[in-house]
């Protein structure tokens, strides 16, 4: 009898003894009626927590319902000396029989008593981990709030000393003003005499019918005056900028965010024109709702608002649409999309579409990037739109660049490759005439004229039209050599070899190789092999081999093999010219 089914059956016994079910008893622990009947049917034991509060409720000890001792319900009650003298062992149970049963029984306790000390070890670790993960997390979080809380101090402590400042500075205006009044004497102005001439006004006629008769104005004569013009007050000192604004908004769009629902709004988009523009300062801009940043927008956000700068900025960070109507000396990044006519000397970040003039540094946009000359890289996940690109230039649709792309090199349909440097091409399509020496790497298309001595990565097609191919392919577009792939082709179109393949094929398309395949092929089309098949073939359409297969076939097509089958077969219809052990017709 294991510790478990011994507790399980002394928690059934004094709950039954007591006369409560097994919901009355999980109310009382502050347990499911579900764990009180696993420890009952002895799939579970009660944690180290709970049996102090069950031997509470059962009026017995821990030791008791753990089977170290007898539990008080069963002991009996005393009994008379005859009894006890009477007490004998049983007839058919010797002296050395009963001694050996007593060590088994003691032997059965220390083991649950270990057994205990490990639960109880085990119970104690975990409290312990948890306790010092929940120690750790709330002196994170008091350490956040605090620095927080200082850093709102701080800046309420700024905000009231440029208030005191401004106060100050409107007081020492004030006195100014009084002591040049009191001081400085009016100046006078001399008016000269005027002279006008006789005016003759003509008649009137009004388009209501009316008549506005003629008038004559006689010549006179305005004398000259003297004007006393009061003292003008000094020009007040221009208050200083607040300082750590910008910060403060940083540290706000990191920590907190909300979101304003765009969709169907109907109502006419809020556009705001800053005209103060400062080449020397950098701006932050975002929407605040309810005392938190809004950096998510449920529908368009270029249907709810937009800021215009007008002017040169030295840098910008925008969580809303932005037009910037001026230059940005530094970095530029925005939640939303943004628009600089104007040259950016840094390096420029949108997480939609982004249109500027030249970039300097690197400009990236997650959706459509249009842009003048960029001297670093370009990169966009969908479409890329630039003048001349000095790095490489990246998108996952379409790159179209008017002038060149790489470090000012003009565009080439063919590059000769007879030296051991590695090509990277990204944004053109390649022709390599000759061998190549190395790995080759492209996001385009690649024809080779020779042998590839290396491993290919493109997002194109892959045409190795006189030679081999000594190393993987890995590709999104079709696979075609005129020879031998020495390595594995990892790819989701058409994968063609005029000769073998030394390794696996995955592709979702068709594979049609003239040699052998010494590896395993799956593919979500048809498989013609004109040789051997080393491994197993996986396949959804057709697959044709006229030499063996070594491993398995398994297909929703059918299977002809013109040589032996040497493993298991999975198909529709089945045809094998040689042998095929391993595939019983009837088994189908």
């Amino acid at each position: 009898m294991t510790d478990r089914s011994i507790i399980g059956q002394k928690i059934a016994f004094l709950r039954k003894m007591k006369g409560l079910t097994q919901a009355e008893l999980a109310e009382q622990l502050g347990v499911s009626p579900q764990a009180v009947s696993q420890w009952e049917r002895s799939e579970t034991m009660p944690d180290i927590l709970t049996l102090p509060r069950i031997a509470e409720i059962f009026d017995e000890n821990i030791s008791a319902i753990l089977g170290l001792e007898e539990l008080n319900a069963e002991k009996a009650p005393e009994e008379t000396s005859e009894t006890e003298e009477s007490a004998e062992l049983p007839e058919d149970e010797t002296d050395e029989e009963y001694y050996d049963r007593l060590a088994e029984e003691v032997e059965a306790k220390e083991k649950m008593v270990r057994e205990l000390a490990e639960e109880i070890s085990r119970h104690a670790k975990e409290h312990a981990e948890a306790f010092r993960q929940a120690q750790e997390a709330m002196g994170k979080m008091v350490r956040e709030q605090a620095e927080e809380a200082a850093h709102e101090e701080a800046m309420e402590a700024e905000y009231d000393r440029l208030a005191a400042e401004a106060e100050a500075q409107e007081a020492e205006y004030d006195r100014l003003a009084a002591e040049a009044e009191a001081n400085e004497p009016a100046h006078t102005v001399t008016v000269p005499e005027i002279n006008i001439p006789d005016i003759n006004i003509p008649e009137i006629h009004l388009p209501t019918g009316e008549i506005v008769p003629a008038q004559h104005i006689p010549r006179h004569t305005i004398p000259a005056q003297e004007i006393e013009i009061p003292p003008i007050p000094p020009v007040p000192p221009v208050p200083p900028k607040p300082h750590g604004i910008g910060s403060w908004i940083k540290k706000k769009l990191d920590r907190s965010n909300t979101q304003i629902d765009t969709s169907g709004f109907t109502l006419p988009v809020s556009e705001y024109t800053l005209d103060f523009a400062d080449p020397d300062e950098e701006y932050e801009i975002a929407l605040i709702k309810d005392g938190k940043i809004v950096n998510q927008f449920k529908g368009s956000p270029n249907e709810f608002v937009r800021v215009v700068i007008n002017g040169d900025v030295k840098s910008l960070r925008s969580s809303i649409s932005v037009c910037v109507n001026g230059n940005v000396t530094g970095e530029s990044s925005s939640g939303f999309d943004t628009t600089i006519n104007g040259e950016v000397m840094g390096n420029p970040h949108s997480n939609m579409n982004m249109t500027c003039g030249n970039v300097t540094g690197d400009a990236h946009a997650n959706m459509t990037l249009n842009c003048g000359d960029v001297f670093g890289n370009a990169s966009a996940n969908m479409s890329l739109n630039c003048n001349n690109i000095g790095g490489d230039a990246h998108a996952n649709m379409s790159v179209h660049a008017s002038g060149t792309i790489g470090g000012g090199k003009p565009k080439k349909e063919e590059i000769a490759a007879d030296s051991d440097d590695e090509i990277s091409v990204d944004g053109q399509n390649v022709t390599i005439n000759g061998d190549y020496e190395g790995d080759l790497s492209a996001a385009c298309s690649i024809v080779i004229n020779g042998d590839v001595n290396g491993d290919i990565d493109t997002t194109g097609a892959v045409t190795v039209s006189d030679g081999d191919i000594n190393g993987d392919v890995d590709t999104t577009g079709n696979v075609t050599a005129g020879g031998d792939i020495n390595g594995d082709v990892d790819t989701t179109q058409t994968v063609m070899a005029g000769g073998d393949i030394n390794g696996d094929v995955d592709t979702s398309a068709d594979v049609n190789v003239g040699g052998d395949v010494d590896g395993d092929i799956r593919t979500d089309g048809d498989v013609n092999i004109g040789g051997d098949v080393g491994g197993d073939v996986t396949a959804d359409g057709d697959v044709e081999v006229d030499g063996d297969v070594n491993g398995d076939i398994t297909t929703d097509g059918a299977v002809t093999v013109h040589g032996d089958a040497n493993g298991d077969i999975e198909a529709e219809k089945v045809k094998v010219y040689g042998t095929a052990d391993n595939y019983d017709p009837e088994e189908d």
